[in-house]
């Protein structure tokens, strides 16, 4: 449990990073394909119950410090959406093109309608349109067109890194 929880954690981290200084240069109209969500689904859905949820905490902390948003906004998003998915494991076939793109809307609708609902509870003083506009659309599309390369990368390192351990068998495929 500890070993994939370190190992997601820092590739959170680094795509954080990356996110949030190289990223920015591909804002179309000031939006981004939000990788750091997309990949974060990816390792929830992969992982148990225990390690998504701490794992989006400490995800979700690392981008509530980072960007210097609300303290705890991105950590209860990410905590709760790394409970649900860690309930998935093990229950969804993944096919390299239908399953991250599925993921990646499921993704980018549970962000913003969680975002909304945590703005509506604490009365953050957004209003709906705030959440739900074109950029809103245009974010969707572009964490749609990201999933396929994200999750070519992830299964990539992934596959790589069982067969690693597994003596040189790949037993998966």
């Amino acid at each position: 449990m500890i070993k994939p929880l370190l190992w997601g954690l820092f590739f959170l981290l680094l795509v954080v990073l990356l996110q949030t200084t190289v990223w920015n240069v591909t804002a179309l109209w000031g939006v981004k394909a939000d990788l750091v969500l997309v990949l974060f689904f990816f390792l929830a859905v992969h992982n148990n119950v225990i390690p998504s949820t701490l794992l989006g905490f400490l995800t979700g902390l690392s981008i509530d410090f980072i960007t210097g948003g609300t303290p705890g906004y991105h950590a209860f998003i990410f905590t709760l959406a790394g409970y649900i998915l860690g309930h998935w494991k093990g229950k969804i076939f993944f096919d390299p093109l239908a399953i991250p793109l599925l993921l990646a809307g499921f993704a980018t609708f549970y962000n913003t309608i969680a975002g909304f609902l945590i703005s509506v509870i604490f009365h953050l003083g957004r209003t709906f349109s705030d959440y739900f506009n074109p950029s809103f659309f245009l974010a969707l599309i572009l964490n749609l067109i990201a999933a396929p390369l994200i999750w070519a990368i992830f299964h990539a390192i992934r596959q790589r890194a069982l067969r690693s351990r597994r003596g040189g068998f790949d037993v998966e495929n």
